[in-house]
């Protein structure tokens, strides 16, 4: 259900749960009461000009409206409560700034504590031609209450690699804070490697050889004969498995083609960087149990209110576009 935010009226838990607020954050912020939400999971703007951005606003006014509405958060969030921060970086006249380190700094100036800056890494995206480019974002956990937070890590183990080695537990082991997301299994990875072999294959076999293809081809065949053959050598059939280590993958949801991209049904407005749903399971699970109360406060297309729903969690959610609200409420909705 939407809600359109009330300037007049103050917000009672029960009035909140399992809705999306339709109003401007900091306003609505204000009007719910203290300790109530267990988790926040949110990713503000990254001040590049972008159509969902307030372009009448310097970099200055940028910082000090997202100070207020930290501040804020702090406030709703539970005595335990924690918040999960994903950021990028900005660009203000030709240099890079790091928002991650800018924000880190609002944070414990706001008498927040730091457990994780986590680094999750993506392929693809426009490349830069005057700089490399960072195909990575940073998601800062903090906590209210250094000595009091949930941290369900037997939720979120992955399988031990190497199982021989008596130091590792049966039951898996604690992800690293170095995510590295796809979400493919290793069927898909196989069958895309069939497919590029089909073309390898082709230029091959063309009368009028690339003589730099055909050396850079006979290094990428000799090191996939390699790994292939390590892992054939294995007592377990892993490419059957979907076999994860320390490292995810699951790419950004702005990657996958343009007929998967999650739209408007009826104006087909395109939201333009959602959540990868893999990365907020992971932190639903890992920072709150059954019931709790999960808020995102630019909740966008709504991924994080439909994970926590599927997860059995409460959630809120909270944004100004009326259009991207809509788009939430179906996808909590059909759960797709």
């Amino acid at each position: 259900m939407i809600l359109k935010d009330n300037k007049s009226k103050k917000y009672v838990k029960n009035t909140f749960e399992n809705k999306i607020i339709c109003g401007e954050t900091l306003s609505v912020l204000k009007k719910m009461p203290a300790n109530s939400v267990q988790t926040i999971i949110t990713s503000p703007s990254y001040f590049l000009q972008k159509e969902y951005e307030n372009k009448s606003e310097n970099f200055q006014d940028y910082l000090k409206n997202h100070r207020e509405i930290i501040k804020e958060s702090r406030r709703v969030l539970k005595k335990n409560g924690a918040i999960f921060w994903n950021v990028a970086q900005t660009v203000q006249e030709g240099e890079i700034l790091p928002l991650g380190a800018i924000f880190y700094n609002i944070f414990k100036d706001l008498n927040f504590f730091l457990k994780n800056w986590i680094i999750w890494k993506f392929e693809g995206g426009e490349c830069p031609r005057t700089r490399l480019f960072g195909r990575y974002e940073n998601v800062l956990w903090l906590v209210k209450n250094k000595d009091e937070f949930i941290f369900n890590i037997d939720d979120i183990r992955v399988p031990t690699k190497w199982l021989k080695d008596k130091r590792v537990r049966n039951d898996g082991k604690n992800p690293e804070d170095f995510w590295i997301l796809d979400d493919r299994k290793n069927i898909d990875k196989l069958n895309l490697i069939k497919s590029k072999l089909g073309k390898y294959k082709k230029l091959i076999s063309e009368k009028k050889k690339d003589y730099v293809n055909q050396i850079l081809m006979d290094e990428i065949t000799r090191d996939i004969e390699d790994q292939l053959n390590d892992m054939l050598e294995t007592k377990e059939k892993i490419l059957n498995k979907n076999l994860q280590d320390n490292i995810w993958h699951i790419n950004r949801v702005v990657n996958i083609s343009k007929k998967e991209k999650i739209k408007h049904p009826k104006t087909k407005k395109a939201h333009p960087c959602p959540f990868p749903e893999r990365l907020i399971e992971r932190i639903i699970k890992m920072s709150s149990n059954k019931n709790d109360l999960v808020l995102d406060i630019f909740s966008g297309s709504g991924t994080v209110m439909k994970v926590a729903n599927q997860l059995n969690r409460k959630w809120c959610g909270i944004d100004m576009d009326k259009e991207y609200c809509e788009i939430a409420e179906i996808r909590v909705k059909n759960k797709n």
